[in-house]
This record gives structure tokens, sequence and C-alpha cells, in this order.
């Protein structure tokens, strides 16, 4: 919310920042990037991919020493067996341990930098955005702001590295045992980027209302305090709280919707995920027998 230009800060309003916020989504992204700086970047993928290849050697290298067609053959060596896998576990535990110290300087340094061009814009900000913007609303935002910077981004940034070096490789190393898979895997990551496009902006728009919920909840407390004495001399305390609790209906309402959306993107991911494995399977059976 306060990463854009002061142009967005002037001119707030709910529906024309869900349009901003729409198109600007993926300038965000580009915005903690760019926090947390190329060379460390590039250093946190690297160190991610070189994990990544550690579980895969050991993965690899088993299936090599696995004994053919259920047999050991006579020159089968335990110790030298147990020496080399001894040397990958630790090789693997120093990758592990490199991607977590990367993983802390990475997001120790993205969530200052972000912090303080997040204070930098509302400090530098038009008197105008001020008088527009309710007091509720802004606090809203920035604790919201500070919440993502602090816990989300950094957490969202370790999943997707991971996620994305296991599904580069994984393909990888099945497309170079089965090679027709890969016809299997390309129809399956179309299928689940076109179903994330679509969640992508209804989550947005659910996100944007929820904020709008948040303001509402919010600026309703700070005027209820504010004119509590007033309330309380024409007896309006029950009106008052009928309209508290439908504020509050509304952004439960919105919470338990972004839920359900998140359940269910889960479901059909893993159901198209199912399904190639499934065909996986068959197709590696059929080998099997053949």
């Amino acid at each position: 919310f306060f990463f854009s230009s002061r142009r967005r800060h002037t001119r707030f309003l709910p529906v024309s920042w869900a349009r901003r916020c729409v198109q600007e989504t993926d300038m965000g992204i580009y915005t903690y990037m760019k926090a947390v700086g190329v060379g460390l970047g590039i250093f946190y993928l690297i160190a991610t991919c070189l994990m990544q290849a550690g579980r895969n050697s050991i993965e690899i290298w088993l299936k090599d020493q696995a004994p053919q067609h259920g047999t050991v053959s006579g020159g089968f060596d335990a110790k030298e067996f147990f020496r080399q896998f001894t040397l990958l576990i630790l090789i693997l535990v120093a990758m592990t341990f490199l991607r977590a110290f990367a993983y802390l300087v990475v997001s120790t340094r993205a969530a200052r930098n972000m912090f303080n061009q997040l204070t930098h814009n509302i400090m530098y900000s038009k008197m105008a955005f001020f008088d527009k913007t309710p007091v509720g609303r802004i606090i809203n935002r920035v604790s919201q702001d500070v919440w993502a910077i602090d816990e989300q981004l950094p957490f969202c940034s370790f999943i997707f590295f991971d996620y994305f070096t296991y599904m580069v490789a994984i393909p990888i190393i099945i497309v170079a045992n089965i090679p027709y898979l890969m016809i299997v895997m390309i129809f399956a990551g179309y299928f689940m980027m076109t179903y994330i496009q679509k969640q992508r902006r209804i989550s947005i728009e659910v996100k944007r209302q929820d904020a709008v919920n948040d303001s509402t909840v919010l600026n309703q407390i700070s005027e209820t305090l504010g004119g509590l004495q007033v309330i309380r001399a024409f007896q309006k305390e029950k009106l008052f709280l009928v309209t508290f609790l439908g504020y509050l209906d509304q952004k439960i309402g919105t919470q338990l919707t972004l839920e359900a959306l998140n359940l269910w993107c889960r479901l059909k991911l893993q159901l198209i995920a199912l399904g190639a494995l499934i065909f996986i399977l068959i197709s590696c059976l059929s080998l099997i027998h053949i």
C-alpha cells in the first residue's frame, strides 16, 4: 500500500485503490526483490539450488547403488557404500545450513529496506493524503504492511524458491528416465498456471475488500470512543452496537471467504498434480512389466 508513488497517497479511494492494486501486484513483487538486492538474491538462489542438488544427488546415487534385479553382486563393499553415503549426507547438511544462513540474511535485508521505504513514503506524503484518509485506515494499512514485511513476504519467498527448485529438479530427473512424460508435465503445468492466474485476481479483490472492512471496523471504534459522552447523552448505545456488529460480520465474512478460496485453490492444484502422478505411476508400472 505504501510502496508506490506519492500520487497514490494523494488520490486514495477504495475503488481506485482496488483497480491499481490489480495492476501493480507484479510491481509489488518486483519491489520486494529489488529490496533484497541482486547480489543477495543470486546468492540465495544459488544456495537453494545447491541444497536441492544435494537432495537429488543422494537419490540418483542410491538408484545407481541399488542391486540389479533383486540380487547383490559379489563386489559390493558395505564400508565404501556407507562412507560415500555419509559424505553425501554431510554435504547436504552443509548446503542446508548455507541456505538457512542465506534466508536469514536476505529476509533481514529486505525487511530493513522496505520498512525504511515505507517510513519515508509516509513522512513525505502530502497533507491532502492525511486529510482525505481516515486515521484508522492509515494505521490498519501500516500494520498490515509491517506484518507482511516481517512475516508474510520472507516466508512466501522461502516457500517459493524451495518449491520452484523442487518442481524444476524432479521433472528433469523423471524426463531423463522417461522422456515422453514431458508431455504430461507440460499439460499439468499449463492447467496449473491458468487456474493460478484466475485465483490470483479473485484473491486480490477479496483481500482488498478485507482491508476496507478492517478500516470500517477501526473507524467505528475510533468514532465511538471519541463521541462516547454524546452517545450516552442521546441514548444511542444500541444503534452503535448494532452498527459495529454489522461491520464485524462483514469483516469475518471476507476472512472466511478468503480462507475458502485458498483451500479450494489448494484442492484443485492437488487434484491436477494427483492426475499427473497417477499417469506417471501407470507408465512406470507398464515399463516394469514390459
